[in-house]
């Protein structure tokens, strides 16, 4: 009879000690989940990775907070690394893109933040907009034209601009083309790209650089510009569209390029939409493929074609892709976002 009760008294004693350190376990457990939710609502803040967080956090909610079979198991194992995205600086983010949009319209801001690069004129959006759009993890950059002056803009108006500066009428847009060696245009430049820096926009789309192919004599003025830009910048996001005659001497400072029209564009006088056959651009297109290697820039593509012609979209986008470009399509104005997809 004694050695019953020694040894019930052994068990319990077993059974108190494995508890004690089950509690031990499940404290700890507890502090290491605490602090991985901390780390993952502040990661959620801040990224895209909404998915992996969840699932993780999900992952180890199934795994370790059932109680009841702590108590009936062996010691728990640890908890499994939450594994999350690293931020990354707006440049990083942006080289790291896979797809992007252009919308110039007012508003569809949820439909913007579906994007990993949204290309924006600055005044569509509002500071909270802008807001939304960063936190989502989405690149915004404003819409910025180097070579050409619109009569809309502030700048235009607030006493800013000089129409001496003025070399011509672009007939298509009715923007006038500006004479780009003019210093107080190139500091109005570099001064609406810190205006839209501080406003919260992650770079600047550089539009209008072509206007050098029309004026050749600035050639040198305009990588002047874009070049100040960079250095006055350093950590900004910097597309430029086109301008292929000066790319060779701004790609180094340049963090994406875009063809614009490379694979289908708009016909103005005929109001037609059409498909740009592949010979006529097939050089510029080496070139790109080439620069994209020796300076790791991003290549973007983007390409026009009615909404209701899927298979000109289609076409638009498969050869982007196909010569290893970023694809977007839309409508001439720009005024809409076509599924991505």
């Amino acid at each position: 009879m004694s050695n019953e009760v020694n040894s019930s008294e052994t068990d319990i004693s077993q059974i108190e000690e494995k508890i004690n350190g089950l509690d031990d376990d499940l404290r700890h457990h507890i502090q290491q989940l605490r602090h991985k939710l901390q780390v993952t609502e502040n990661h959620l803040r801040t990224t895209k990775g909404i998915g992996l967080a969840l699932a993780a956090i999900i992952a180890s909610l199934v795994a370790y907070i059932a109680y009841d079979e702590f108590i009936v198991q062996e010691p728990i194992a640890p908890l499994p690394e939450l594994v999350l995205p690293v931020s990354q600086t707006p440049v990083e983010a942006f080289a790291d893109a896979e797809n992007f949009v252009v919308y110039y319209g007012q508003g569809l801001v949820g439909e913007l933040a579906g994007y990993d690069v949204a290309i924006i004129q600055p005044q569509t959006l509002s500071d909270a907009d802008l807001r939304l759009l960063n936190n989502s993890g989405t690149v915004t950059l404003a819409y910025l034209s180097v070579g050409e002056a619109e009569s809309e803009r502030d700048y235009y108006r607030d006493g800013r601009f000089d129409e001496d500066w003025v070399l011509g009428t672009n007939d298509i847009w009715g923007s006038e083309y500006v004479d780009v060696s003019e210093e107080e245009w190139q500091e109005l430049i570099i001064e609406l790209a810190g205006q839209y820096i501080a406003q919260g926009f992650r770079g600047v789309f550089l539009d209008t650089v072509d206007t050098v192919d029309l004026f050749p004599n600035m050639d040198d003025d305009m990588v002047q510009l874009i070049t100040t830009l960079r250095e006055t910048y350093p950590n900004m996001v910097m597309i430029q569209n086109r301008g292929f005659s000066v790319l060779d001497e701004t790609a180094p400072v340049l963090d994406g390029v875009m063809f614009e029209s490379m694979s289908t564009s708009y016909n103005f006088e005929t109001e037609t939409y059409f498909q740009v056959e592949e010979s006529v651009n097939q050089n510029l297109i080496q070139t790109l493929q080439q620069l994209q290697s020796d300076y790791d820039l991003q290549v973007l593509a983007l390409n026009y074609a009615p909404i209701d012609n899927q298979e000109l979209i289609d076409y638009a986008r498969e050869n982007a892709i196909d010569n290893g470009f970023l694809a977007s399509v839309s409508e001439i104005t720009l005024q809409s976002i076509y599924p991505l997809n």
